[in-house]
């Protein structure tokens, strides 16, 4: 029994650590799809026409817009956990739900994270960046920063998260300040200029 409950403990490690894994093993089909269609699909759909679509016809602020949008997001990369019941028809398995709701959480964040981006500078190009950033980097690895490892190599590794999260927060509103995006002239154009303007 014991045997077993490893087993399941260490795969389903496995598949949380899979989930993120751009980079190991990539072949150029991989890269062209994680770096390329994924990131331009995913942003076209998630983000230039359902935001719009919530922001306009469904009549939601700009936060709910978000969380909808990024929800919606979240969902469409949760097959990669469920199997079809193919005599019923029906989702019923979920294979490692830990790494199922580790993924949807992440997308969420992600997803909130990419809506703000296009509503305060009115442009895809910045949730384009960052989704092909993501997946280029994959899920953050945190091993460096346990207690186990050398006292320097811990150091560095705190100091280098700490300073990117406060550069982060210090950066992030005047990089994205829609100033300078095309979007802000057509504020009084009628609801396809305001609903990328963040208000």
């Amino acid at each position: 029994r014991n045997r077993v409950r490893a087993l399941r403990s260490t795969t389903s490690q496995q598949a949380v650590a899979s989930a993120f894994d751009t980079s190991q093993g990539a072949t150029v089909p991989m890269l062209l799809r994680n770096l390329v269609v994924a990131p331009l699909g995913e942003e076209w759909v998630f983000r230039a026409c359902t935001l719009p679509l919530l922001r306009v016809h469904g009549h939601l602020a700009p936060w709910p817009a978000i969380l909808t949008a990024a929800f919606a997001f979240s969902l469409a990369h949760a097959h990669h956990h469920v199997t079809l019941d193919r005599s019923s028809r029906l989702f019923v398995t979920i294979a490692h739900p830990a790494a199922c709701a580790l993924q949807m959480t992440y997308t969420v964040l992600f997803g909130t994270f990419a809506g703000a981006l296009l509503l305060r500078t009115g442009s895809l190009a910045a949730p384009l960046a960052a989704h092909v950033a993501c997946n280029a980097l994959g899920f953050p690895n945190f091993d460096a920063v346990i207690p186990a490892n050398p006292g320097t190599q811990r150091s560095l590794a705190v100091g280098t998260i700490v300073a990117g999260i406060v550069a982060f927060a210090v950066a992030i509103r005047p990089v994205t300040s829609a100033v300078h995006s095309s979007w802000t002239h057509l504020e009084n154009a009628g609801e396809c200029g305001s609903v990328y303007l963040w208000r």
